[in-house]
This record gives C-alpha cells, sequence and structure tokens, in this order.
C-alpha cells in the first residue's frame, strides 16, 4: 500500500524539480536587468519575480515553493552584492509614499540634510559641531542678551543681599561716622568737607555751571555770573580787556541800595540818580532853604529855590549851624 505523506513528497520533489529551472533562470535575469534594490522594497521584488514566474509557467500553483526558491535566490544575490548587507529578523526599513523609516537606529558614517533637519527629542553631537557665522553669531547674540538681563538681576540680587548680611543699610549710609545718604537718599545730605565735580552741573534747574561761568536760572550764562529773574538779567564779568562790568544785560534800569532803597538808580539812558553824596568828609545836599541842621564844615548844601529875586545858590557850612551863602553875581 502507497503511503499518502511518501506521494505527496514526491509529487512536490517533482514539481520542484519543474519549477527549479525556469525559477532560477527567472530569479537571475531578473537580477541582472536594470532593477533599482535602494529604491524598492523586498516585498515589491518578489512579486516581480512571481508575475515574471507565472508568465513563464503558466497556471501550476506553486506559489509556496516558488516564495522558497525566490527567498533563497534573493538572500544568496544579497549575499553577495556589493554594498548591500541584510541580516535582520524584522523590518528595519519601511519605503512609502514621501518618505523613508527607519524603524530603530539609524548608524552612518557621514549624513547630509540638503533642506530641513528636525530632531524630535535630544541631539547628541560627539565632537566637533560647524556652526555656520551668521548661525553662530544669531546664537552668540541671543545667549549673551538673555545672560547679561539674568546675569544683571542676579548679580544686584547678591549684591544687595550680601551687603545687607553684613548689616549695611542702603538707606542709611555713613561715612567716616558722618551721614552721607538717608532713606531719601541724596534730597538731605550733610556737610562735605570737600566736593570736586568734573565737567557742566545742573543744580535743581537752577544753578548751572558752563564753559567756566556760573548761571542762575539759565544754561547759557552770558559773562563770569549771570542772575535771571523773571524779565531782568544781572552780569558780572569782564566787559573788555583789563575792564569789569557790573550791570544789566539789556536796556533796563539799575539800582544799588540798602533796605531795599534805590540809593543809586542808572536809568536806561544811563543817568546816574545818587539819594545821598558824601564826598571824603563832607555831604552834598539839596535843599529849598537855608539848612537849620548842624554840618561839618565844608558840607554843601544846594538850594533847589534859586531864582533872579534869590541869588543864593548853595549854603556852605562853615561849623555847626552856621552857613555862609553862595550867591550869583547877577
Amino acid at each position: 500500500m502507497i503511503n499518502t505523506e511518501d506521494l505527496l513528497n514526491l509529487i512536490n520533489k517533482a514539481v520542484y524539480e519543474q519549477v527549479r529551472m525556469p525559477v532560477a533562470d527567472a530569479v537571475n535575469e531578473l537580477l541582472k536587468s536594470k532593477v533599482n534594490l535602494e529604491n524598492i522594497i523586498e516585498s515589491s521584488v518578489i512579486n516581480a519575480f512571481k508575475n515574471e514566474l507565472n508568465q513563464k509557467i503558466g497556471n501550476i500553483n506553486v506559489n509556496e515553493l516558488v516564495d522558497q526558491k525566490v527567498n533563497e535566490l534573493f538572500d544568496d544575490y544579497i549575499k553577495n552584492t556589493t554594498g548591500i548587507s541584510i541580516d535582520t529578523e524584522n523590518t528595519e526599513l519601511s519605503i512609502i509614499d514621501e518618505a523613508v523609516v527607519v524603524e530603530n537606529e539609524l548608524i552612518s558614517k557621514n549624513v547630509k540634510v540638503i533642506n530641513n533637519l528636525e530632531v524630535g527629542n535630544d541631539l547628541t553631537v560627539n565632537g566637533v559641531l560647524n556652526i555656520p557665522d551668521n548661525l553662530k553669531d544669531n546664537i552668540i547674540n541671543s545667549v549673551i542678551e538673555q545672560f547679561q538681563n539674568k546675569a544683571v538681576d542676579i548679580v544686584s540680587e547678591k549684591v544687595v543681599n550680601t551687603v545687607k548680611s553684613q548689616s549695611i543699610d542702603f538707606n542709611n549710609i555713613t561715612l567716616s561716622g558722618k551721614k552721607i545718604l538717608t532713606e531719601d537718599k541724596l534730597q538731605d545730605i550733610n556737610k562735605l568737607d570737600k566736593l570736586s565735580v568734573n565737567g557742566e552741573s545742573d543744580f535743581n534747574g537752577t544753578f548751572y555751571v558752563r564753559n567756566k561761568r556760573v548761571g542762575i536760572n539759565t544754561e547759557v550764562p552770558a559773562m563770569g555770573l549771570s542772575v535771571w529773574e523773571e524779565e531782568v538779567n544781572v552780569l558780572a564779568g569782564k566787559l573788555k580787556e583789563k575792564t569789569g562790568f557790573i550791570g544789566t544785560a539789556n536796556q533796563q534800569k539799575l539800582s544799588i541800595g540798602v533796605n531795599r532803597r534805590e540809593d543809586i538808580t542808572v536809568d536806561e539812558d544811563g543817568l546816574v540818580k545818587v539819594g545821598k553824596l558824601q564826598i571824603g568828609q563832607n555831604r552834598i545836599k539839596y535843599e529849598t532853604d537855608l539848612p537849620g541842621y548842624k554840618g561839618t564844615k565844608g558840607d554843601i548844601t544846594f538850594n533847589t529855590n534859586v531864582s533872579q529875586d534869590n541869588p543864593v545858590f548853595a549854603w556852605v557850612c562853615l561849623s555847626g549851624h552856621n552857613w555862609l551863602p553862595l550867591k550869583a553875581i547877577v
């Protein structure tokens, strides 16, 4: 009695022998053709082999045998092909529309990206990282700016905390035992032994020092000292060579006196008016009649009421209340 399993083995062997040579020839022919193994996946190659074999051996249902033979020959070809080596148990490289997927780790001596490189998680560089100058400058500027802003805040805070821990109070600082700063900072300063300022100075918008000149209520003093109060500008300084000057800058009246009196007045035209005048020990006065007061010998009092009927134009003091009339010759 014929064993069924033995019979099937004989049939499979016979069929395999019948398709072995066509399969081998077809596989070798395809491998020698211009199939680009770098751009297609293994399944695509096998399907191409199957289609070619179906045309050559008709409708014989030998898919399993063809798959086995194709796999054997394809593996042998890949192993003997320069530049390609496959030794995997699972799918490691998938080629799909608009993407090539590496399932696990990709190892390469050199990788060149033509356009964009996007890293999902961490990027680790072992060795030298060459960065273009423009990218390097952008990184440096960004890092420096952020570092400076953060560093200033951190350092300032640490300095303040440190000096406070050393019992130094910025709101109440003393120098050599003298308080120089209060809670109002520089608004309340005690006496300073010495103060030196280099350059221009501005004190509360009132007192200015410019170009070796001092201005009060003015930033552009016209002389060594220029004092403005509303519309009046009083000057003191050099008028010309070896000549000093005290007066007004514009056509304004100038008064000199005490107790806010206008004892000496120079009007806009230059006329000088003196309320009381003494030259040496003698006074010069004005009266409408003979002086009735005690004078000093030599004092002169002019008569403001002189006329042809009263030709006395002045009186000179001989001593005490004794006054000598001075008459004009008519």
